[in-house]
Formats: structure tokens, C-alpha cells, sequence
């Protein structure tokens, strides 16, 4: 069995929603998991504050790419000493290669930096999984539904300054287009020279419970329930919530019986206990506290290693 699992595939793919039922589907099973959120703050071989700066000024950092073999191996000794699975999503691919090919780097120098990680985690016998949107057309429109309105107008401009923008004469959507079409075309090569078993997934369809069954095939696992149970007396939970430092908000809303939280895509709530939830898709735990006479919660404590997560929410609004 593998000791290490690389989920990848666009933004907007379902990286994270299939990381977490995997993560709750192997615990069901017995085996220990530990699920490497993207963004997570402690992640062992990226940081998110220096990618973040890559992204945002246009510079490249070399030396994120020059640690991260040896990254990748001490990870690889760490989780051989823990004794899990480890599941990490958009680490291998998404991560990298997005600075790497914004970056004007060589196709030979990129096939050099995936072989050097793809060697150092050899030990935990890996297995890759790979979400394809092959039509870069519905890669991108995904991509912003799912990350928000943002993330047109901020993919446009990183594009734009980058070292593979200013070579091409496009602008724009046309640009970012075209940016999708080399980035699948790269991923592809590159999956085609792993050196340990892969699975590529096309999930234009968006048909979940194939996807899910296909990967658990893959894994030699048993099929997948990938159904969130219903909350008992939900309602004691929903209504906005305000952050009592930065004055942000969430809602939390039922929906035929299930618990979500609205972001920019809303989210089912996975009930771990009566008032403790994990967001799907999200590596955080909500527990909801002080409730008043009447059984209905005025404090949301979160709880997880994301970049800028405050703890206390306090309820505002019951809508």
C-alpha cells in the first residue's frame, strides 16, 4: 500500500473535496491519515507566504525550487517515522510548475526538478492522481466559479507580468487561455515519465461518484460513501457570523437537512460530534459554543493552520 498519495489537476478541479473524503474513507478503513491542505501554514515542502510573493510581485524565487528536493525527502523520512498515509494535494504539480512555467523555465529543466522530488519520495511508494479538465476553456471558467470573482481579474494580471506572458502577444482571457493550454500540455508530459503508478481523471462531466469510485479503484480500496449525514436540528447553528478582529463574515445555512458555509462557493458542513463540524473541502474544525436558552449557538471557534484564520466568530444574525 502507498504511504503517500499526490492529488493534483487545476484550480477549481476538486483537488481538496476529494483529498478530505479520501483522507475520512482510508480512516474509515483503519488506516491513520494526515491530509496536507494546500495553503496549510505548516506545509512541509512549500510555503504559502513565499508563493503567495512570487505570484503577487512577478519575482521568482529560485530557491523554492532548489530546497524542495530536499524538502520532499524529509518529508518522505518524517512520514515513515509517523506511520500514516499521507495525502498531499496541488504540491507535486499545481504549486510548482504554475511558477516554474510563468517563470520562461525550460522544458528540460522542469523535467529535471519533478524527477529530483518524484526520487525523493520514492520510499513511501507514491501514487499520483491527477483531476483533468482537458478543454483549458472549462478549466478556466471552473476555476473561477469555484475560487470567486477575484480570481479572473488576479489570474489576468499574474499572466500578464509574467516572464511567459511577456513573450506572447495576447492579453487577457486570450492570454490566460492560451497560459491553461501550455500548463495542460506540460502536466501531461511530465505524468507520462513518473516513475511510480498514476491516475489521470477526466472530470469535465463533474459526475462526482465516478470520479470517487475510480479513485478508490486505483487505490485498491472499497467503494466510496462519500454522503455527508444530516445535522440534528440544524438551525441551532445557522446565521451569520462576524470575526472579532478583521470584522469579516460567514453564513452558515441548512440545505435539505445539511449544514453549509457560504464563501464563494458554499460548502457542506461534516458533523463530527453534535457541535463540532469539519468545512468539506477545508482543513479546519468549527465548534460552535454558548448557546442561549433556547439551544441556539452565539460563538463559532475555528480551528486549523490556514494563512490569516481567526478563531472567534461570534453570531450576529439568525438569516
Amino acid at each position: 500500500m502507498t504511504r503517500c498519495i499526490l492529488l493534483d489537476g487545476l484550480p477549481g478541479s476538486g483537488k481538496s473535496t476529494t483529498a478530505h473524503l479520501l483522507s475520512r474513507h482510508l480512516q474509515a478503513q483503519g488506516a491513520m491519515t494526515s491530509w496536507i491542505f494546500e495553503h496549510d501554514t505548516s506545509h512541509p515542502v512549500f510555503e504559502h507566504e513565499r508563493i503567495v510573493q512570487c505570484l503577487t510581485t512577478g519575482e521568482f524565487d529560485a530557491s523554492l525550487f532548489e530546497e524542495a528536493p530536499d524538502k520532499w525527502r524529509a518529508m518522505c523520512d518524517a512520514r515513515a517515522e509517523a506511520g500514516d498515509i499521507t495525502i498531499l494535494e496541488s504540491s507535486f504539480f499545481q504549486t510548482p510548475l504554475h511558477l516554474l512555467l510563468l517563470n520562461g523555465t525550460g522544458k528540460e529543466e522542469i523535467i529535471n526538478y519533478v524527477m529530483a522530488c518524484a526520487r525523493a519520495i520514492g520510499p513511501l511508494k507514491p501514487r499520483l492522481i491527477y483531476l483533468s479538465l482537458p478543454d483549458p476553456s472549462i478549466a478556466l471558467e471552473r476555476a473561477c466559479s469555484c475560487r470567486g470573482e477575484w480570481f479572473a481579474p488576479f489570474i489576468a494580471q499574474v499572466v500578464e507580468r509574467s516572464a511567459w506572458g511577456k513573450t506572447r502577444q495576447r492579453d487577457g482571457q486570450e492570454a490566460v487561455l492560451a497560459y491553461f493550454t501550455d500548463y495542460i500540455r506540460t502536466v501531461n508530459e511530465l505524468i507520462a515519465g513518473l516513475p511510480f503508478p498514476t491516475c489521470v481523471i477526466d472530470i469535465s462531466d463533474r459526475n462526482h461518484e465516478r470520479i470517487n469510485q475510480l479513485v478508490c479503484q486505483f487505490l485498491d480500496l472499497p467503494t466510496m460513501d462519500s454522503s455527508i449525514p444530516p445535522t440534528e436540528a440544524p438551525k441551532r447553528f445557522s446565521g451569520r457570523y462576524l470575526a472579532e478582529q478583521s470584522g469579516e463574515e460567514f453564513t452558515v445555512f441548512v440545505e435539505e437537512g445539511i449544514l453549509r458555509a457560504q464563501g464563494p462557493s458554499s460548502a457542506a458542513m461534516i458533523p463530527l460530534s453534535d457541535t463540532v463540524f469539519e468545512i468539506l473541502g477545508l482543513n479546519v474544525k468549527i465548534s460552535f459554543r454558548e448557546p442561549d436558552e433556547g439551544g441556539v449557538y452565539g460563538m463559532a471557534h475555528f480551528e486549523g493552520n490556514l494563512p490569516g484564520l481567526e478563531a472567534q466568530w461570534r453570531r450576529i444574525t439568525d438569516e
